[in-house]
């Protein structure tokens, strides 16, 4: 159960720390609205509460590591 918080919460950073990144990258783009990149990282922070358990459920699932 340990494991699966722990991973659950390395996911989620890091996750939206590639949306925080994807989301820099966009705004240098010439005619891109600036506040585009919080809104993308505002809906990667809510959908990304449900998702990283999950994702962190399959990945320990299938090693073998829930019991």
């Amino acid at each position: 159960m340990l494991a699966l918080i722990a991973l659950s919460a390395v996911l989620y950073v890091m996750l939206l720390s590639a949306v925080v990144a994807w989301s820099a990258r966009l705004a240098r783009l010439p005619g891109v609205d600036p506040s585009g990149g919080r809104d993308w990282y505002l809906v990667a922070a809510f959908v990304g509460v449900p998702i990283a358990p999950l994702l962190a459920f399959t990945i320990l699932g299938g090693l073998g590591w829930l019991g």
